[in-house]
């Protein structure tokens, strides 16, 4: 690709990359590469105070989670209302042995930024 606003590229574009993935030109060479980093993290919030059911304890601090509901359609059957919790560390997804899990997927959205 060559263009009048000084583009002199030879490689290839991803789709939604906003530059060029892989490429050369008569100055420099770039690659990006895939990797397994770490783009999940999952943790214990504990709701255990009896007078407000969405706070919950996370090290030494009580937080504020958002409860919601939405209704979901399956083909065949009655409507389903269902409830969805979630903390600043994400979205609560599971209860295992009473605590329940938040889960975030880093690429979407981090509780750090």
């Amino acid at each position: 690709m060559v263009s009048n606003e000084g583009w002199n590229l030879t490689g290839y574009v991803r789709f939604g990359h906003p530059l060029p993935f892989i490429g050369f030109n008569e100055n420099l060479d770039w690659v990006s590469r895939d990797n397994n980093s770490n783009h999940e993290d999952k943790w214990y919030s504990h709701f255990d105070e009896n007078d407000n059911s969405l706070r919950f304890r996370y090290t030494d601090t009580m937080h504020n989670s958002n409860e919601w509901s939405s209704q979901i359609k399956i083909k065949g059957h009655e409507d389903r209302i269902l409830k969805y919790r979630k903390t600043h560390l994400g979205v609560v997804i599971a209860k295992r042995e009473g605590e329940m899990l938040s889960s975030n997927f880093v690429p979407y959205e981090s509780p750090f930024h």
